[in-house]
């Protein structure tokens, strides 16, 4: 039953870790597409506020509070442009350290077994010994009859 329970408890592991991965993929690209309409919507403001700037110099328009408000606009938008990223950089962060916890793990299952391994042969080596003392035990015994 042990074997079974080991085998239920793998496949828990296995399922969970997968639905994570899925979902920081699919968090992943959300932000992407968010960054990539954000970016968009920067180099429009960017645009619009060329055009307020170039009106203002040819001398159509008096632009000076429009001037502000793009930049303000563009200033906002930046500091979504940069919360995104920053979401992005956790989530890769995140990823990282569970990647990095899943490699020690393993590392630590391999160690340990090879602990075993070495137990038990350094076990055999020491009841090979035993059985030659007896051995040799014996034979002084017999010589000595």
């Amino acid at each position: 039953m042990s074997k079974w329970n080991d085998f239920c408890a793998g496949v828990s592991k296995t399922t969970k870790s997968t639905a994570d991965k899925t979902k920081n993929i699919a968090n992943l690209a959300s932000l992407r597409v968010k960054l990539g309409t954000l970016e968009s919507k920067v180099a429009d403001e960017y645009d619009t506020l060329g055009r307020i700037y170039y009106s203002q110099e040819v001398g159509k328009i008096d632009s000076g509070e429009a001037l502000r408000d793009q930049i303000r606009a563009i200033s906002d938008i930046n500091k979504q442009i940069n919360a995104v990223n920053a979401e992005i950089r956790e989530i890769k962060r995140l990823e990282a350290e569970a990647k990095a916890a899943r490699e020690a793990e393993k590392e630590a299952k391999r160690a340990a077994k090879e602990a075993a391994r070495a137990a038990e042969e350094a076990a055999e080596l020491e009841l090979d010994v035993e059985v030659e003392v007896e051995v040799a035990e014996d034979a002084a015994e017999e010589v000595n009859e």
